[in-house]
């Protein structure tokens, strides 16, 4: 019913993140993935979390009419004849929070992550795998958190999400038994390819997502 203020909306969002990254209100580490960016809808490469601030502008645009004349400003652009100009219909939250929102273009990987065959927790570390937040030893040996950066399986090669999962050969034979198990060619960013049912799908996803961990030593994903 009204506009709530920022020290309670950056306190509010505060707790959220912490209890994303580690379960609790209190979080002293830099998250893996910006906030503006696990506020983006899955489709747009984020984890469909509300973002605070503009849900409560798009709340108070439907509920109490003293302060829509805070917010007038931001929404008299979204009328039209005094109609609601998004979609041909009456105004809603979801669709003022929709129209509010700076959208970002839609994923390729969208569905790799986000479909009915894989559980949450290889969904959350893939999706931040996408969006190149994994503490890979290049990146802490960068911020001098490490010694080296050379990969913790073959010891060869800098640690990089890249060398981890497509060019470790360890990765490599790994990849190779489960496209042996399964009888097909599997390419991870575009999906499967060949006659797959949807069993073979989900046993070669879990098989796949089994070597995801390497990498994420020292967050609640280990």
């Amino acid at each position: 019913m009204f506009l709530l203020p920022k020290g309670v909306i950056k306190r509010f969002e505060a707790i959220c993140r912490n209890y994303l990254w580690d379960g609790s209100p209190d979080y002293h580490r830099v998250p893996l993935i910006a906030w503006d960016k696990v506020t983006l809808p899955k489709l747009e490469g984020g984890l469909g979390i509300k973002k605070a601030d503009v849900w409560n502008t798009a709340t108070v645009g439907k509920l109490y009419w003293k302060s829509i004349c805070k917010v007038k400003e931001t929404l008299k652009s979204g009328y039209q004849d005094n109609k609601w100009i998004s979609d041909d219909k009456e105004y809603s939250i979801k669709h003022g929070y929709e129209w509010l929102r700076f959208k970002q273009p839609e994923q390729e990987w969208y569905q790799l992550v986000w479909n009915n065959w894989n559980i949450p927790k290889h969904a959350l570390i893939t999706w931040i795998i996408m969006n190149k937040g994994l503490n890979t030893k290049d990146k802490l040996f960068r911020i001098g958190c490490c010694t080296d950066d050379r990969c913790s399986i073959c010891d060869i090669s800098s640690e990089t999400q890249e060398h981890l999962f497509f060019e470790c050969r360890y990765s490599k034979e790994i990849l190779s038994i489960v496209e042996k198990w399964c009888g097909f060619k599997i390419n991870v960013m575009h999906g499967m390819t060949g006659n797959t049912g949807p069993k073979l799908k989900h046993n070669a996803h879990t098989l796949i997502c089994a070597t995801i961990p390497f990498g994420t030593k020292g967050t609640m994903l280990e």
